[in-house]
């Protein structure tokens, strides 16, 4: 019984979450849509000062900019060669390109 009161309470209040989180982000006006509040939030609104939303982080790289700058300097490298490389040069260097951002992620 007592397994069954906590689930629910952890269920509530993470729906009271979802709920407020969901309600701050909505637009106004006619994109913010039509859908109702929920029935519970005016009830556990009681919750507010206990709940605070927290900043997230990641331990995931951005790979696509690190990408981009070697994207960069492959296409600076070729543009000052005058791009008189041949197409076993450029097919090397993009494989190279791609073996770098293989190994970023």
């Amino acid at each position: 019984m007592g397994e069954a009161c906590q689930a629910k309470w952890k269920y509530l209040r993470d729906m009271y979450r979802r709920q407020r989180k969901e309600q701050k982000e909505r637009k106004g006006g006619s994109e913010g849509g039509t859908k109702r509040p929920w029935k519970y939030i005016g009830i556990l609104s009681f919750l507010e000062p206990h709940v605070q939303d927290r900043e997230t982080t990641s331990n995931y790289s951005k790979p696509q900019e690190e990408m981009t700058e070697t994207a960069e300097s492959l296409f600076n490298s070729i543009y000052e060669s005058g791009g008189e490389g041949t197409a076993g040069e450029s097919e090397v260097m993009i494989s190279r390109l791609n073996q770098e951002s293989l190994c970023q992620m």
